[in-house]
């Protein structure tokens, strides 16, 4: 695919999104151009329940840098309605197949390529990484292989159960429900089970794609949060260690201290505990080192 192509393919995507009247106007797709081709791009993915918003402070700074930006709206993400029961419809596959169109999508914006994911986002970026060998740098922050309370023996266990049970809903607060303050406008309070089971189904399938096999992508950049309570780090660690196993790829890790007390969502401005004048710096300077590594 060309620029022109996928610039329209982009803004068709984003005139869809306006006019469907159902997503929210911060979550639409953003799509950030310097005017033509640039050396690099990058595409972000966002993390489960949230939308392009998340994304969008540090993508600022990348296209202030130079940078060719888009961050594509996951499926059943960035409702006005933060409590549909849309995502309820969501599985790995489709996930998977929308990133491998964004990528096609990305690779047309720059000679180069990164992409950068958070949780769910991230877990997309490490199949990603496994799979496509045109993407030049893979950066997952904190991915979800798994859910910190779950060993690698019961993740599977977990999904064959999970997708037994009744579809009910999950508040991330369920004290405060839909006035989590911890949620912010744009992002749910909540989701239904289902939904959740294919996020996990996402990380365990990437996981064991890892375990299986070298990775495609150039190279890789591991991001981690010692103080993190919603992924499982002792399966990122285990991600990291089999990449490194050929040198098929050039593979990095980083891991913010624990006595920085970051919380999970860790890109977000809004979110509680969040030290974006940490991060930030600390993610542009990684990102820019590995890429010329």
């Amino acid at each position: 695919m060309n620029y022109s192509d996928a610039v329209l393919a982009i803004n068709a995507v984003i005139e869809a999104e306006n006019s469907a009247g159902n997503v929210n106007p911060v979550c639409l797709t953003r799509l950030l151009l310097r005017g033509g081709p640039a050396e690099r791009a990058v595409l972000f993915l966002h993390g489960f329940t949230s939308c392009p918003q998340l994304f969008a402070p540090l993508g600022n700074q990348f296209f202030d840098l130079g940078y060719n930006i888009f961050i594509p709206r996951l499926p059943y993400h960035g409702n006005v309605d933060t409590l549909t029961q849309d995502l309820q419809a969501m599985s790995a596959e489709e996930l998977f197949a929308f990133v491998e169109r964004c990528v096609d999508l990305a690779r047309a914006l720059g000679n180069h390529l990164t992409v950068v994911g958070l949780s769910l986002g991230a877990s997309l970026t490490a199949w990603l990484a496994q799979h496509r060998g045109d993407v030049d740098l893979a950066v997952p922050i904190s991915p979800m292989f798994r859910p910190y309370f779950l060993s690698r023996g019961g993740v599977g266990l977990f999904v064959a159960l999970a997708q037994r049970l009744p579809n009910f809903y999950i508040w991330w607060d369920p004290r405060t429900k839909e006035k989590n303050p911890a949620v912010y406008p744009y992002s749910y309070p909540g989701f239904p089970l289902r939904a959740f089971t294919q996020v996990v189904r996402v990380g365990m399938i990437a996981e064991r794609q890892a375990r299986r096999g070298q990775p495609a992508a150039k190279r890789i950049l591991m991001v981690s949060n010692a103080c993190d309570l919603a992924v499982s780090n002792s399966a990122i660690n285990n991600v990291v260690k089999w990449w490194s196993r050929g040198d098929q790829s050039c593979v990095s890790a980083y891991e913010f201290e624990r006595k920085y007390k970051l919380p999970h969502d860790l890109i977000t401005p809004e979110c509680p505990g969040s030290r974006i004048d940490i991060v930030y710096p600390k993610l542009l300077e990684l990102i820019q080192t590995c890429e010329i590594c």
